[in-house]
């Protein structure tokens, strides 16, 4: 959750806009604190990302940082950008089928 705060703050988000933002994902996600992080990344953060993934079962990982996009899935769940995500669900939206 940090990580999302200050990847928030990069992108030019006000220090509390990124705090308040952090705050309704806690709300509304299944928050999961890995106890074990295997070495997958050379990024720490990156590694408790994937555990993360993994421990929460969550479907897919949705990440701009390269070092995840370069592995294109780990453990069964797909590494996508942001716009590959959307590009994704926009195929499943019912208003896009003929």
């Amino acid at each position: 959750m940090t990580e999302l705060e200050d990847v928030l703050g990069r992108f030019g988000l006000a220090p509390e806009v990124a705090q308040a933002a952090r705050n309704e994902y806690e709300f509304v996600a299944l928050v999961v604190r890995p106890r074990r992080v295997p070495l997958v990344v050379r990024d720490p953060d990156d590694n408790e990302v994937l555990a993360a993934a993994v421990l929460g079962k969550a479907d897919l990982v949705v990440t701009g940082d390269r070092d995840l996009l370069a592995l294109g899935s780990h453990e069964g769940r797909s590494i996508l950008t942001p716009r590959q995500f959307h590009e994704a669900l926009e195929k499943r939206s019912p208003e896009s089928s003929p």
